[in-house]
């Protein structure tokens, strides 16, 4: 029987999408090509907005017109009442999550391909058999116990969860194991590891005590040299002197740091029940920068956020100016029914949110472009990803895309001489 897998949403989503096929696979089902020629389709939803919410309903639909297997619906959708996936006829909803597929494994004759003896001797399931990347996602904690006014992610995910460090070093030790050079540790809230009690697919362990991001860091990192860790995002509120102190130091960390700020107004942040205000936010980014030489600093920033004046908005726009981003990702903000914000007064019109994006857009663009140019003249560690066209295309440590003249195999580590800017790409020779 063949299967395929359509994935909405965030790198947790594609974690837990390639976990799944690896399940599958080790199962017995082979991959399918297309959605006519699979015995089973298996979309994973996302609901952190109203766009994200529609194209799943749009999946949904296609699947259904175009597959006559049977179509399952799973992710942070199938748990938000108002996502309108329930509204299918001819769909199983499966809620998301290790306990929930395991019961669902347990109990569809479809699915009982091998035997309980063969289930029990099971590696730790990860995605990296069933993966094209080069860059695997690693899961290590689900789950956000922060407050923001704005997001569903807590109401559909629960609280902050930490996986046991030993099944998470187990995972890692496999990706190396089968050759990858790069891992790329996700989760909702990556910052808040070990401080919450822990989860596990197998329900084992109850705390990991002390040892938090750092301390799983190293332990992977013993495992075997030659390649390097990316975090996938760090909430600023959880990096502290201990992380500043160790990422400053340990270079087989990609000197990339991924920090929502979501806007740069106090008045904004207050309202969306962030933790930090402008200044602290600022800060932190110096001394990021002063720790690690060329850091890219990425961020989210939300616009038209309920009661966001023009004032609000051009604090963003200036602090955007300011600190210059490597890379900019810009939300128009999304009411999600049950989150506080959603009953909110002075909500933003659409159109202004249309043209605030708009005007950020152009700012953040122009702070990307002087980021690239800077790499040029510089020696790069680029992990080559795929050929396009006469060129390797591979990504830099600090997160450029950099395209290549030179041989090397896909999922190698290289060092590459910087030499060009042209068209928004930057060009090299190993």
């Amino acid at each position: 029987m063949k299967f395929l897998i359509k994935t909405l949403g965030c790198k947790v989503n594609q974690s837990e999408s390639e976990e799944l096929a690896g399940e599958l696979l080790a199962r017995g089902f082979l991959p399918a090509a297309s959605l006519d020629e699979a015995d089973i389709t298996i979309i994973n939803s996302c609901t952190v907005t109203s766009v994200a919410d529609a194209k799943a309903r749009q999946l949904v639909s296609k699947a259904l017109k175009s597959s006559s297997g049977k179509v399952i619906v799973t992710g942070c959708g199938v748990a938000n009442k108002n996502s309108g996936l329930d509204k299918f006829d001819g769909i199983e909803l499966w809620p998301r999550g290790p306990v929930a597929e395991a019961s669902y494994f347990a109990h569809t004759p479809m699915f009982g391909s091998i035997g309980d003896d063969a289930q029990t001797n099971m590696p730790p399931r990860h995605p990296s058999a069933a993966s094209t990347r080069t860059r695997p996602y690693l899961k290590i904690q689900d789950g956000c116990s922060h407050r923001c006014s704005y997001c569903i992610v807590p109401l559909v995910r629960g609280q902050s969860q930490s996986i046991p460090a030993p099944e998470i070093v187990d995972k890692a030790k496999i990706l190396l194991d089968r050759g990858f050079k790069e891992i790329v540790l996700t989760g909702v809230d990556i910052g808040a590891y070990g401080q919450k009690k822990s989860l596990s697919p197998k329900g084992r362990g109850q705390g990991e005590g002390d040892v938090g991001l750092v301390g799983l860091i190293k332990q992977i990192l013993t495992l075997s040299s030659g390649f390097r860790i990316r975090l996938s995002s760090v909430e600023p509120q959880s990096i502290d002197e201990r992380f500043l102190a160790y990422f400053a130091g340990e270079e087989r960390i990609c000197n990339h740091i991924h920090l929502p700020l979501q806007s740069g107004s106090d008045c904004v942040l207050k309202l969306m029940n962030r933790p930090y205000g402008v200044e602290y936010f600022k800060e932190l980014c110096s001394k990021l920068k002063r720790a690690r030489k060329g850091v890219a600093i990425t961020t989210d920033v939300i616009v038209g956020f309920p009661g966001e004046s023009e004032a609000d908005f051009n604090a963003t726009k200036a602090l955007i100016e300011e600190i210059g981003f490597a890379r900019t990702h810009i939300f128009r903000y999304s009411v999600r029914q049950g989150t506080p914000a959603a009953d909110f007064n002075n909500q933003v019109s659409v159109l202004v949110k249309k043209e605030r994006a708009g005007k950020l857009s152009l700012v953040a663009d122009k702070k990307s472009e002087i980021f690239k140019k800077a790499q040029v003249g510089k020696v790069a560690d680029v992990l080559i990803e795929r050929p396009e066209g006469k060129y390797l295309k591979g990504t830099s440590s600090n997160y450029c895309p950099v395209y290549i003249e030179g041989k090397a195999e896909k999922g190698e580590l290289v060092k590459v001489a910087v030499d060009s800017y042209k068209d928004g790409r930057l060009f090299g020779t190993i």
